[in-house]
């Protein structure tokens, strides 16, 4: 029996009900520069990349939720 892999949306108000994944540590902060870029961005094109839970941790994308 196959399980259902579809995208599951996520509410925003929602996010802090999630933990960030060590594995998220290979990966830095942006720097603040990089932050405002991002900010600027996604407020300009939307988020476009998701952000990828598992378990209910944050495995990447911590710095697309800071940045909305």
């Amino acid at each position: 029996m196959s399980k259902d892999t579809r995208d599951t949306i996520i509410k925003y108000e929602d996010i802090d009900n999630y933990e960030i994944d060590e594995a998220a540590n290979d990966y830095p902060m942006h720097t603040e520069q990089e932050h405002n870029r991002l900010v600027e961005d996604i407020r300009n094109n939307g988020q476009l990349q998701p952000v990828v839970i598992f378990k209910n941790r944050i495995i990447d994308g911590r710095n697309r939720v800071k940045a909305v």
